[in-house]
C-alpha cells in the first residue's frame, strides 16, 4: 500500500466519539457540530432533487409492506470493514425506506477521517453524496444479507488517495445490545478507538472489559512519548490488562485469561508472534504468566 503520511497519530484518552485528526503535538481538530450540521444539510439538499426524481411506489399489500420492514431492519446497524493497515466503520440508523442516517469512519495509517449525512434508499440501494470532506464524492451502496458493499465514486479520493478505502465490503457487527457496556460507555476511550480494539479482539471483547474497570494512563512510567500507554485496573485495583497505541495506530493489547496467562492481540502484522518491548516490562511485573497470541501467523 503506497500511501503518504499525513499525520503520526496518538491516543487521545477518555474523548468522545467524532472525526478527529491525531497529532504529535496532541492537537486535536474535530469536525464541530456546526460543521456537521452544515455538512447534513448540503447532503440534503443535494440529495432532495435525487428523491424527488425517485420513482414513488406504495406497498399494495401486507407482503410488501412485511419486504419494506425486513429491508428498515437490515440496514440499520454497525459495519465494519478491515484491511492491511486501515479500519473503516459504518454506523447506519433511522433507516424508514427512503432514506437513512450515516456515519462512517475511517482509520488509516495515522489520519482519521469520516462522512456523515443522510444516504436515499431504493430496493436494496442507497446513495451517499458528500459535500463536505470529499465534495461530490458518491457512495453506491448495496446490501447483501449481512454484508454491504460500497463502491466510491472518483471524487471520494483525495491527493493522498486516502477516500479510496472507503469502498469495499462491511460487514455486520454483532447486535449493539451484546455491547452496550463498552470502553467508550465508561469513559476510557473513545467511540472510535474502542472500535477498532472490539474489531481486534473480537469474541474475547467481553472478558477483556472484566479486566479494565478502570483505566490509567502510564506513560510516564514506561518513559513513552508519542505511544500512548493505559494500563487497565479491576475496580479492586488489580491490573488485569493493558493497551498501547503508537503513532501508526498499531494497538498491541495484553489481557490477564485465567490465573497464569497474558493474551496478547494486536492488528500489527509484525507483532503477531512477538511481545511489545513494553507488554514485555508489563508482564514481568506481573510475575510468571505464560503468553498466549491471540492470532499467530499461520506456517
Amino acid at each position: 500500500m503506497k500511501l503518504k503520511l499525513i499525520m503520526a497519530a496518538v491516543l487521545i484518552l477518555g474523548g468522545t466519539g467524532g472525526f478527529y485528526w491525531y497529532s504529535k503535538e496532541d492537537k486535536v481538530e474535530a469536525l464541530s457540530s456546526e460543521k456537521l450540521q452544515s455538512n447534513q444539510a448540503k447532503n440534503e439538499s443535494t440529495n432532495e432533487q435525487v428523491k424527488s426524481d425517485a420513482p414513488k411506489t406504495e406497498p399494495n399489500d401486507v407482503s410488501e409492506k412485511a419486504n419494506q420492514e425486513q429491508k428498515v431492519e437490515s440496514w440499520n446497524g454497525q459495519w465494519l470493514q478491515s484491511g492491511d493497515g486501515y479500519d473503516a466503520d459504518l454506523e447506519i440508523k433511522d433507516e424508514n425506506g427512503s432514506t437513512f442516517q450515516m456515519t462512517l469512519t475511517l482509520n488509516i495509517q495515522g489520519e482519521v477521517l469520516g462522512l456523515a449525512g443522510e444516504a436515499n434508499v431504493n430496493n436494496g440501494k442507497a446513495t451517499y453524496v458528500d459535500q463536505w470532506t470529499f465534495p461530490n464524492c458518491t457512495l453506491d451502496m448495496s446490501i447483501q444479507g449481512d454484508k454491504i458493499h460500497i463502491n466510491g465514486s472518483d471524487e471520494c479520493s483525495n491527493s493522498e488517495e486516502i477516500g479510496k478505502y472507503f469502498s469495499g465490503d462491511y460487514l455486520l457487527k454483532e447486535s449493539k445490545e451484546k455491547y452496550t457496556d463498552t470502553l467508550a460507555s465508561r469513559k476510557i476511550l473513545n467511540v472510535s478507538q474502542d472500535q477498532i480494539i472490539q474489531s481486534i479482539i473480537k469474541a474475547d471483547y467481553k472478558t477483556f472489559l472484566d479486566n479494565i474497570e478502570m483505566g490509567e494512563l502510564a506513560n510516564e512510567k514506561y518513559g513513552t512519548e508519542d505511544t500512548s500507554v493505559l494500563e487497565g485496573k479491576t475496580t479492586d485495583g488489580k491490573v488485569g490488562s493493558i493497551i498501547i497505541i503508537d503513532p501508526f495506530l498499531h494497538y498491541y493489547i495484553g489481557s490477564i485469561v485465567g490465573e497464569n496467562k497474558i493474551k496478547i492481540y494486536t492488528n500489527d502484522a509484525d507483532y503477531r508472534d512477538t511481545i511489545h518491548p513494553i507488554i514485555e516490562m508489563w508482564s514481568k511485573e506481573l510475575g510468571n504468566y505464560q503468553v498466549e497470541f491471540a492470532d499467530p501467523p499461520t506456517t
